[in-house]
């Protein structure tokens, strides 16, 4: 069926803008739809005093050499403000709109242009360069729209390339603060087998504390690895060039087919694959993929530290009455068996570790969150309170956050005996938590209720071990008893 438009719309949107791309714009008409229109309007009008003025001869073009020295002085005098307080050619055009000229905007945007090439006659010339193995690498953040665990959301990547190979190595975070940019290059570091002698960067405030200055704790961490920062000039992305067609490359090569996760770190595994299948890839002026010059770039790189180097700030929080502490408006849980008022806080990109004043012993440790207002609680750390308050267990938040096996186990036989409860989740501090679950379902599935006893007797069962089959030249056994090999041994040793 053919679309009906109304060319009452397209004069008066043309009336306004003065050109076909303007009515496109604002009608999202095709032009040659709009031009077939404007054309018949011409041809067929009744009314003659209706003006529609044909390609040849729009009133656009009314460009006057007053009005043009009008643009070319607004233009002069505000060529010395700052770059982002100059006037764009739109805002020319309403100034000179304002003042009674009838001019459209292409006109006038077309006087802006011819004026920034005549005050700007030189043009940017690149001197090409050739790339070293293991001299330079490039760092930058890039965003992808995800959907993570069913919410939509902008997400930080960083991304880091070798110039020489193209490897090319990429990471998504929560957030892109310094310990994030710190932990991309630790990972890059290990997976390339060393370090480049120098990075590049922009100016990001994770890096340089002001323009071309770097950060000092930034400067600590690349001594430790031995390579020199390099921070780009502002509104210079050709420095940088080569990590800035990776982020559109490699955003558009690994998510345009997906981009639906459970949550980060399922995004990151099909990342992982994504990025390998891309260094497998031949890529331009280059003779091996990128996967097979590392290998060729790797003598080249400064070697890996022999030590660690520990990605974390430090934090001091209170211990409030719930055994607990808050970061970033979210809480974690505190043994119930640590009864110091204050407690520090190692925090990593991805994990909270609590630690005592009194001894540097780790006392928990966190999955990091990154929403608002919400509980990383382990229910081991309130057993002893449990044990002498069990009837607090039933409504407590802590029981919410057990898995979906050991809440139905609770809800099924222990509701009303929440003290036999409390004693099989004392299992959890000898046994992995997969572990448990497994046997607790198995004995569920199988009609057995899981009480302490079956669930322990469940969890020290040994796996059946296989007899290996045996081979020796000269020797054949065809049964595997005991006696057998006695007798083989006395005959040894005759």
């Amino acid at each position: 069926m053919k679309t009906m438009y109304d060319v009452a719309d397209i004069l008066k949107a043309y009336n306004e803008t003065g050109s076909i791309r303007g009515v496109q714009r604002k009608t999202n008409i095709s032009r040659n739809t709009i031009a077939k229109y404007l054309v018949r309007v011409e041809e067929n009008r009744a009314d003659q005093s209706l003006e529609i003025i044909r390609s040849k001869q729009r009133t656009r073009y009314k460009r006057t050499d007053e009005l043009i020295e009008l643009i070319n002085t607004l233009l002069e005098e505000n060529k010395e403000k700052p770059l982002k307080l100059r006037y764009t050619a739109k805002k020319v055009w309403r100034i000179v709109v304002s003042r009674g000229y009838d001019v459209g905007y292409s006109s006038v945007k077309r006087v802006v242009r011819l004026w920034k090439d005549k005050s700007n006659p030189t043009k940017d010339v690149y001197i090409e360069q050739i790339p070293k193995e293991g001299a330079r690498a490039e760092f930058d953040w890039g965003y992808v729209p995800l959907v993570i665990d069913g919410q939509a959301g902008l997400y930080p990547v960083a991304f880091m390339v070798l110039n020489k190979s193209l490897y090319r190595y990429a990471r998504i975070f929560e957030q892109e603060t310094q310990l994030e940019v710190i932990q991309a290059h630790i990972d890059f570091f290990n997976e390339i087998g060393g370090v480049p002698k120098t990075i590049f960067y922009d100016n990001l405030k994770a890096v340089v504390d002001r323009p071309k200055k770097v950060n000092e704790n930034f400067l600590k961490f690349a001594s430790f690895f031995g390579f020199a920062p390099n921070v780009c000039n502002l509104h210079a992305p050709n420095e940088k060039g080569t990590d800035e067609e990776t982020v559109g490359m490699v955003r558009s090569y690994c998510f345009s087919e997906k981009n639906d996760f459970k949550n980060v770190y399922e995004a990151n595994a099909y990342l992982k694959t994504k990025l390998s299948e891309i260094n497998s890839m031949h890529v331009y002026k280059r003779e091996l993929p990128p996967k097979d010059g590392l290998i060729n770039e790797q003598d080249f790189l400064n070697p890996l530290p022999s030590s660690c180097y520990n990605n974390y700030y430090l934090a001091v929080r209170n211990v409030s009455k719930y055994s607990s502490v808050s970061f970033e408006t979210n809480h974690y849980s505190v043994p119930d068996t640590f009864f110091e008022s204050k407690v520090m806080l190692k925090v990593y990109p991805d994990k909270i570790e609590l630690v005592g004043f009194n001894e540097d012993i780790t006392i928990a440790t966190h999955k990091r969150l990154f929403t608002k207002n919400n509980y990383s609680l382990d229910i081991t750390h309130y057993l002893d309170t449990m044990k002498r308050k069990p009837r607090a267990l039933a409504n407590s938040r802590a029981l919410e956050t057990l898995n979906a096996t050991l809440k139905a186990l609770f809800d099924r036989y222990y509701s009303t005996n929440p003290k036999d409860f409390i004693e099989i989740l004392s299992l959890a501090k000898s046994y992995e938590d997969e572990h448990l679950e497994k046997s607790i379902k198995a004995l569920m599935q199988s009609g057995v209720i899981p009480t302490l006893e079956t669930i322990k007797n469940f969890l020290e069962q040994k796996d059946i071990q296989q007899t290996e089959s045996f081979y020796y030249p000269g020797i054949s056994i065809d049964t595997v008893e005991p006696c057998v090999y006695d007798d083989l041994l006395e005959a040894s040793c005759r």
